[in-house]
Parts: C-alpha cells; sequence; structure tokens
C-alpha cells in the first residue's frame, strides 16, 4: 500500500473520516448519502467520534430486507445500517477483530448474517492509537439470524 505518513502519536496526516459507507444514485451520477465507519478508540476515549476505521479490513454486505452490515476492526463493531440514509440502527461491540465480508444466507425462512473474527494483538500498519486489538480466544466465525 505504499508508504504511510503518520503523525507522532501514530495517527495519519490526514484529517478524517479515514472510511466511509457511501451509497450512490447510479442513475444521477450522485451521492445520496455518506457516514464514517468506526471510531479510533485513542481519539474515542477523548469524545472525538464519527472519524472512521483507518485501514478498515472488511466489506458491507446487504440484506434482502435492506439492512447493510459492515464491521469495523479499529473500535472492534459491527454496525447494521438503514440503506435508505445509512443511519445507524443497531451496533455490537466484539471481543475480536472483524475480517473480510459477511456471508448472508437464507436456511427453512430466515436469514442469517456470518462474520470471521480474528483474534490478532494488531501489529503492521496498526498502530495502538488506531487500533484495538482483540483476544485471541474471541476467534472465530459470529452469526447472527435476522428477525
Amino acid at each position: 500500500m505504499g508508504a504511510q505518513w503518520l503523525s507522532e502519536d501514530g495517527l495519519p496526516t490526514i484529517g478524517p473520516p479515514w472510511s466511509e459507507l457511501v451509497a450512490y444514485d447510479l442513475n444521477e451520477g450522485t451521492i445520496e448519502w455518506r457516514v464514517p465507519v468506526g471510531n479510533i478508540p485513542s481519539l474515542a476515549a477523548k469524545g472525538i467520534t464519527n472519524t472512521g476505521s483507518y485501514r478498515p479490513r472488511t466489506g458491507p454486505v446487504v440484506t434482502a430486507g435492506g439492512l447493510i452490515f459492515l464491521a469495523s476492526g479499529g473500535d472492534r463493531t459491527l454496525r447494521v445500517y438503514d440503506k435508505d440514509n445509512g443511519r445507524v440502527l443497531w451496533e455490537k461491540p466484539l471481543e475480536a477483530n472483524p475480517d473480510g465480508i459477511p456471508a448472508v444466507f437464507e436456511r427453512r425462512g430466515r436469514q442469517y448474517v456470518v462474520f470471521y473474527a480474528a483474534g490478532d494483538e494488531g501489529g503492521g500498519s496498526r498502530t495502538p492509537a488506531m487500533f484495538r486489538p482483540g483476544k485471541p480466544e474471541a476467534q472465530g466465525y459470529y452469526a447472527f439470524a435476522l428477525p
């Protein structure tokens, strides 16, 4: 990914938000809405929120009912967004770091969302200032049944 420019406190030198979920109207070529995805834990502790996660390692998935599931590894939180306006409808803190794109499937008339979360302690470009380490014992697959 090339060189990274980080400040003395381990944060990117460019301003936030560092990651966003953006909805486009492809017929009009316009942005319908955009929201930051996640927070930087060290900044959230100081009351600075809506920064977005730095270098997220996840992707969104949309359910048949119009819910967008997207997890943020920086703050280890799964969020569910309304596809019409980007509003967070539900969020769940996790003990491990979400990784990859969730899978959606249906069984016996009920829809499920499943994703993997790693129990790593960070490393690489993820400095303690922008990353909340997961617990190794929490590593595994997480499944949620939709009502």
